[in-house]
């Protein structure tokens, strides 16, 4: 274990009502080291991100836990959490059924308090609005400040949850299929708003679309059936053959001008 590690598993398992959902799992994550986690549905992806962020937890038999996050393998859950932002369909369909009233400004406030559709005014201080402020205008989102959550885009809502969850100031952003849901616009002010975050911040991608792993991505884990399929550098690891075995489809990976991945199936040439 290093002072630099941020996560660290150690052939990790979770059962789950006696039923395995991650076998034997060893992998481990440092500082600034951008990671994409990629497997089909049911690969165990979420249960994986739900270890990682300190909400489930791995057997253990001794007392040396597979387990360590931010170099602790005994930790207040409460704590992590101040230290992980996270993004997923989840909290995105929570805001929309709780939050669709409130302005912007006040949706990147609630991060401050954990909390979804509630923002107690009189917990709030000058000092949070103008962090509040700041930060949607370091991220270029400043025009959403006072528009009403339920009439934004997608993709504007995204952006809004993005700041949300950077108002704390996490040292990891974790984000879960983040562009489901986004039109192609959408996708790419999302994925330039995710390379400005990449500098200052950790941030690790759960995700099936090999198109969401961003030139700034360094490794890629790739996960199937509850076990690690392999991992690595992201030029080693997101081959053709790894791709077509993960999926069990074939495929051709081809890299665009931009670094971006993207696949076409059977070997067809890539248009473009």
């Amino acid at each position: 274990m290093t002072l630099n590690k941020i996560f660290e598993l150690n052939n990790a398992s979770v059962v789950r009502a006696g039923k395995p959902i991650l076998h034997e799992l060893s992998l481990s994550i440092a500082r600034a080291e951008h990671t994409a986690i990629i497997g089909p549905n049911g690969a165990g992806k979420t249960m994986l991100m739900k270890l990682l962020t300190g909400d489930t937890f791995a057997l253990y038999s001794d007392n040396d836990p597979p387990v360590r996050l931010f170099g602790q393998s005994r930790y207040s859950i409460w704590e992590i959490k101040k230290r992980i932002g996270i993004i997923t369909n989840d909290i995105d369909e929570k805001h929309k059924l709780y939050a669709s009233h409130m302005p912007g400004i006040e949706i990147v406030l609630t991060g401050l308090f954990d909390s979804i559709g509630y923002l107690p005014q009189d917990e709030l201080k000058r000092g949070m609005i103008d962090k509040a402020d700041a930060l949607m205008r370091n991220l270029g989102i400043i025009s959403l400040r006072d528009h009403v959550f339920g009439d934004m885009s997608s993709g504007e809502a995204r952006q809004c949850l993005i700041a949300r969850a950077l108002v704390s100031e996490p040292e990891v952003l974790m984000l879960d299929e983040p562009t489901t849901g986004l039109d192609i616009a959408a996708q790419l002010q999302f994925f330039d708003l995710i390379a400005r975050i990449c500098i200052g911040h950790t941030v690790i991608i759960i995700t099936h679309h090999i198109e969401e792993v961003l030139p700034s991505i360094d490794n890629v884990v790739m996960i199937r059936d509850g076990r690690i399929f392999t991992q690595g550098p992201k030029k080693e690891v997101l081959t053709s053959r790894n791709i077509s075995e993960l999926f069990g489809v074939q495929l051709e990976v081809y890299i665009d001008t931009n670094g971006t991945y993207h696949f076409v199936r059977g070997g067809k040439q890539a248009q473009g």
